[in-house]
């Protein structure tokens, strides 16, 4: 999809999305969300 992470998400830690936004949906920028990588 338009997802996409800003960083590998290798290790446990946080990381950051962007999401371009479609003609629906307005754009969004996270805040740090959390990760433990299995």
């Amino acid at each position: 999809g338009d997802l996409k992470t800003t960083v590998t998400a290798s290790v446990d830690g946080y990381f950051r999305y962007s999401f371009a936004g479609t003609s629906t949906t307005p754009a969004v920028n996270a805040t740090g969300d959390f990760i433990d990588v299995q």
